[in-house]
């Protein structure tokens, strides 16, 4: 936080999510409130992926969510929930347990370009959770060399319970969409690098706050 940079604000301004009951995909539309659907067909470039934690807590009827990683096996998760009564922190395969007793579930976080009609480029974020994430992980695409496509879902079955399957094709991508997902790609990782590093000034700051004051001495 600075004078000229009083705040960092992350770029994207929407999340999108999948909706597994109704194969929607949708994000939240601050200004009119309400859930705006992503209308298939739609493509996009993938320019990052990290992992975060969301969900929601029964005990305390808030939000849970974390710190965004590339790495789970290097780098430290910090779990919150929004009334702030719980803090995790650790690596995701320590903490994992805790994390599902608080209702915690992981999530991918996908950066990407999500390519308009007129076939200008929209910075979005892809959060993808259960089935959604269970898909995305079964599609083999070079991501570097093709854009994601969407146009239609699957149906699955367990038990009774019914549910939709993101389908994620590879869709042919022009040498001009790339190179303008790469110059935005670069002013991507300037907000991650900025974002994570004042994650780690911020837990390095709560953990001083949480340790106890000693008593100075007079000389």
């Amino acid at each position: 936080m600075s004078l000229s940079k009083p705040k960092l604000v992350n770029p994207c301004k929407k999340f999108i999510e999948f909706k597994g009951d109704s194969g929607i995909f949708q994000y939240w539309d601050k200004v009119a409130e309400k859930n705006v659907e992503v209308q298939k067909p739609f493509s996009f470039i993938v320019l990052d992926e990290l992992s975060t934690i969301t969900g929601f807590s029964d005990e305390y009827q808030c939000g849970i969510y974390s710190n965004e990683v590339h790495s789970l096996t290097d780098e430290p998760l910090s779990v919150r929930t929004f009334k702030g009564r719980t803090r995790i922190i650790g690596k995701y395969a320590d903490i994992k347990k805790d994390i599902t007793a608080i209702g915690g579930k992981f999530c991918k976080s996908v950066y990407a370009a999500l390519i308009n009609p007129d076939n200008t480029l929209e910075l979005v974020n892809f959060q993808l959770k259960g089935i959604a994430f269970s898909a995305w992980m079964d599609c083999v695409i070079d991501k570097s060399a093709f854009a994601i496509k969407v146009e239609d879902c699957s149906n699955g079955k367990k038990g009774k319970v019914e549910y939709k399957i993101p389908n994620y094709k590879q869709a042919s991508l022009s040498l001009d969409l790339l190179e303008k997902a790469v110059e935005m790609d670069k002013e991507l990782q300037k907000y991650l690098k900025e974002y994570s590093q004042s994650q780690v000034i911020k837990d390095e700051a709560e953990q001083v706050k949480s340790e106890p004051i000693e008593e100075e001495v007079p000389f």
